[in-house]
């Protein structure tokens, strides 16, 4: 896709000159962008556009209206996709857009070629993440962590040093792993989970699993209801949620 002119109708459909409406936005975006540095900035970054382009594309669904009954069980917010963990959840798992996630048929305005050509490997990408409570069973500050998802019993060494500083051995946080072909990346929006909580909303959760009939050993059974009862963990993982430092409180 070609850049606008400054003096072209503005992509958004507001009937301003682009130079009047989102160039500076854009301008800003750009700068950001180049000063990302690492896989995990970069995911955040992208992942963060497309979750926003995404929330315009959600709104007023009825699907969305009613998978956030369900997550939220019946207590929905005014605007439940302001919650970061639903609008994954409503985003990434939910089989909405001709069988799959609304992700996959989320466009970015105003990219150029190489940028959608990221965006369509970061859109798939997204739509194989589940949400899960994932434990630090290793940290080497500056450098690395490893999570171990207690529901699924995968397990992800992530090469980030800045969340290497923020996590500790033992805790457990709420939140999902995205795979790429360079490395694991812990997404924005995770939470951490209470230490002394953390124990409760694992019973919890696998009890929840245990009553729908999943066996320990059928990972992608429980991947599969994970994603379809994104709810039932979250509500359970934030009873006991603390705030991450430098993060958004989910909780």
């Amino acid at each position: 896709m070609s850049k606008l002119g400054r003096n072209d109708p503005c992509h958004c459909g507001s009937g301003k000159k682009y130079k009047k409406c989102h160039e500076p936005l854009e301008e800003a975006r750009e700068r950001e962008e180049r000063n990302l540095r690492t896989l995990s900035q970069w995911v955040d970054f992208h992942s963060r556009t497309l979750l926003d382009a995404g929330r315009a594309l959600a709104a007023g669904r009825p699907e969305i209206a009613a998978a956030g009954a369900r997550f939220f069980a019946d207590a929905a917010p005014a605007d439940p996709l302001a919650d970061e963990a639903f609008a994954q959840h409503a985003l990434f798992d939910l089989p909405i857009e001709a069988g799959a996630p609304l992700i996959t048929a989320t466009q970015v305005q105003n990219a150029d070629d190489d940028d959608q050509k990221r965006y369509a490997v970061l859109r798939q990408v997204l739509s194989a993440t589940h949400p899960s409570l994932y434990e630090v069973v290793d940290c080497r500050r500056g450098r690395q962590v490893r999570l171990a998802d207690r529901l699924t019993g995968a397990e992800h060494v992530i090469a980030d040093a800045a969340l290497a500083d923020q996590l500790d051995p033992m805790e457990v946080v709420v939140g999902r792993v995205v795979r790429l072909k360079e490395g694991n990346v812990l997404l924005a929006g995770y939470s951490k989970v209470r230490f002394r909580g953390r124990k409760a909303a694992l019973a919890a959760v696998r009890e929840a699993m245990a009553a729908a009939g999943l066996p320990d050993g059928e990972p992608e059974a429980r991947v599969a209801w994970l994603r379809r009862e994104a709810g039932t963990l979250y509500r359970h993982a934030r009873a006991t949620a603390a705030p991450v430092a430098g993060e958004v409180a989910t909780a």
